[in-house]
């Protein structure tokens, strides 16, 4: 890695001044130092243009300045039930008889105050603070100050200490484009959601969690990742049950259509082929959905269904009209607008169905969103141009990352008053039982890489970590659903005392804290703990080192460090089986790789073998302190193909990949059934609809 020169001492004074580091620690734990390009680049990217590093100075002084005269922050933050304390200028205006500070309530309702009526805590050079007559309910209240010539106004967030807490529970992790059950047309659906979310409440368990199911780019630009949506505030129509909404609508037309597509999806294979076509799927499902928004828009009572859902949801009617135009050719702007305002109300719809009954749903909200998608056009001051979000290099990625994606600018989102991320929470939490937060860190800091840089070219930017906790906790106390932070690689202390504080679930993964010697891993309580992610690869291959040889065999690591990497794995292994008390051949079978390559001669396992160790290590999770601990589907029979492999393209099938076995064949399956059962057991939670043959249903809830 490049070991840069230190910027100028000017220069770093105005980065930190805009919150940029000019050094941080690395994934080892050591100093590194940010360029002087780097630096002047992100501060580009955050509207400070400097002509070179010279000019620093200057731009330093202009902003002491611009901070000195304003009145008020734009946000200002409570937590608690205790009376605000709002800070301000010490002005002498402000101490005059007419001066006065005014609250206008979220919910209604305003009442003025005489600044001198207010108790004063202090008065700090030219800043002052006063604490308000009483508390306020949690929301986003405004707080007005008004003397002779005087104005200003700021947000004011009053979010409760903590979040909701979950019970000690246990849930199932799928993709719901890899469910696979009966007559799907080659995705998993919304319906097959409603139906694997019953299975899981009759195995006594209470989440199932899945990935992002935000809308994405199916033409061009294509982009299958669920972590690089349109909007983090549309759905993906693509999940949307087409039978369903066939039998709500009884149309001979839209029927016709639907007996066509699934005619298609059975002469292509697509219904059961391994990976999901999503160019096919989206554009075969277009006649049907356009057929069924062309009745829903006649129909009296789905257009006055329809017009009602998106005065309650502007964003997302912007949404659709903004889908429309980059779609519509000449004549078709029309048609194109009615059919995403359908696919969208249609899709909320369902997900507010399968919220009523069924397991919680865990849904997770990713970092980002696609660069040319809705919201850095619709909420375009809340970004920050002439950067893009990554990490930092590691063990892991040598060159560090740059994930595409603009970032969130701080100073944007405080003039906003948040309203992207309070939208965003929103969309979410509409339907979800329970949130995941893809890089939790992202809270307090960002690793921005300007255009054109390289991905170890960048430098961490800081955000104004109170606020952004106070915005979560008033959203997530509004839906009462427990957060999970996705607390996975460099952890600042800052981030781990704020998590602990405010109740916020850590994530606790077991293939990083599995280790050759000492017990098995304690989970801590407030956590979700399971084996992996779906950036990990699944616990078959983990546990074979199939991960490892796969990726010298791609020269991604060499030899030697992949031979020292596996010894080290096998390590794990043999300590491991031994603290579980499983046969001898766990720890120390040897078979030669699947395929011949650098690491050829390693070691694997059998399959008898291996499942022993998943069920033992299931069986930990139950019995520990975390929450809730979260299975992933597939590992319980014993699946090798990860779900993706970061760095690598989705031509390979990442976020591609369906479940070998369908959901009526994990319904019957024995030992999955044992399985299940002795989780529940250790989460002393009582189970229900097991019997010796598998799993007794009580009908198809879909």
């Amino acid at each position: 890695m490049r070991r840069p020169a230190r910027p100028p001492l000017a220069l770093r004074r105005l980065a930190a001044l805009h919150g940029v580091a000019a050094e941080y620690r690395d994934a080892n734990g050591e100093r590194a130092l940010v360029s002087t390009e780097s630096l002047l680049g992100v501060l580009g990217a955050l509207g400070v243009e400097l002509a070179s590093p010279a000019a620093a100075p200057a731009a330093t002084t202009a902003e002491l300045r611009r901070r000195q005269a304003s009145l008020l922050e734009p946000v200002q933050v409570q937590r608690g039930a205790l009376a605000p304390v709002i800070e301000f200028a010490n002005r002498r205006a402000l101490r005059a008889a007419g001066a006065s500070l005014r609250v206008e309530l979220e919910g209604g309702g305003s009442y003025s105050t005489p600044l001198r009526a207010l108790e004063e805590l202090d008065s700090r050079g030219n800043r002052r603070r006063v604490r308000l007559q009483g508390p306020l309910p949690v929301g986003y209240h405004r707080v007005r100050l008004e003397a002779h010539g005087l104005e200003a106004a700021a947000t004011l967030l009053v979010a409760p200490r903590r979040l909701p807490e979950s019970e000690r529970s246990w849930g199932l992790f799928l993709p719901l484009y890899a469910l696979r059950r009966a007559g799907d047309l080659g995705i998993g659906d919304l319906g097959g959601l409603e139906a694997i979310r019953h299975l899981v409440t009759e195995l006594g368990g209470s989440y199932f969690a899945t990935l992002p199911l935000h809308a994405q780019y199916y033409d061009e630009p294509f982009e299958p990742s669920p972590y690089l949506p349109v909007s983090r505030l549309a759905w993906n129509e693509l999940y949307l049950d087409l039978a369903h909404l066939l039998r709500e609508s009884g149309d001979r037309e839209a029927t016709e259509l639907y007996a066509q597509l699934d005619a298609e999806a059975r002469r292509s294979g697509r219904d059961t082929a391994r990976l999901v076509a999503y160019e096919g799927a989206s554009q075969s499902r277009r006649p049907l959905l356009t057929r069924l928004a062309e009745l829903a828009a006649t129909e009296p009572h789905s257009a006055g269904a329809i017009a009602t859902f998106f005065e309650a949801h502007r964003e997302l009617a912007a949404y659709c009209e903004f889908r429309a135009a980059r779609e519509a050719g000449e004549g078709t702007a029309g048609t194109a607008l009615a059919y995403h305002r359908f696919v969208q109300f249609a899709t909320a719809q369902q997900l507010h169905a399968a919220k009523a009954s069924g397991a919680a749903l865990l849904l997770d909200l990713p970092l980002g969103v696609h660069p040319l998608g809705f919201d850095t056009w619709y909420f375009g001051s809340s970004f920050a141009s002439g950067a893009a979000v990554g990490a930092p290099p590691d063990d892991f990625q040598v060159a560090g990352q740059n994930w595409g994606f603009p970032p969130l600018h701080p100073e944007g989102q405080r003039a906003d008053a948040y309203a992207y991320l309070r939208a965003c929470y929103g969309a979410v939490l509409e339907h979800a039982g329970a949130l995941r937060i893809d890089h939790v860190m992202g809270l307090e800091r960002l690793w921005w890489v300007p255009c054109g840089a390289a991905a170890d070219a960048g430098a961490y930017v800081y955000t104004r970590l109170e606020e952004q906790r106070a915005v979560l906790a008033i959203e997530a106390s509004r839906a009462g659903a427990p957060i999970l932070g996705e607390d996975l690689g460099t952890v600042s202390d800052a981030i781990e005392r704020a998590m602990n504080e405010d109740g916020l679930l850590h994530s606790a993964v077991l293939q990083f804290l599995l280790r050759p010697d000492g017990p098995l891993p304690k989970l801590p309580k407030h956590a979700v703990g399971s084996i992996g992610t779906h950036d990990l690869p699944k616990f078959a291959a983990y546990w074979k080192g199939l991960d490892i040889i796969e990726r010298a065999e791609r020269d991604m690591i060499p030899a030697e460090l992949a031979a020292r990497q596996l010894a080290e794995r096998r390590e794990v292994r043999t300590h491991v089986a031994r603290l579980l008390d499983l046969p001898s051949e766990v720890g120390s079978g040897r078979v030669t790789p699947p395929s011949a390559g650098p690491v050829a001669g390693e070691w694997t396992c059998t399959p008898t073998a291996t499942a022993a160790a998943l069920a033992g290590l299931v069986e930990h999770l139950g019995k520990s302190d975390a929450e809730i601990a979260l299975v992933d589907l597939e590992d319980c029979w014993l699946e090798e193909e990860p779900i993706n492999r970061p760095g690598s393209p989705s031509s390979e099938g990442n976020w591609r990949r369906r479940a070998v076995r369908t959901l009526e064949e994990v319904a019957a399956d024995e030992e999955l059934a044992r399985i299940f059962a002795t989780l529940g057991a250790s989460r002393s939670r009582p189970q229900a609809g097991l019997a010796a043959g598998g799993l007794t249903r009580a009908g198809d809830p879909s």
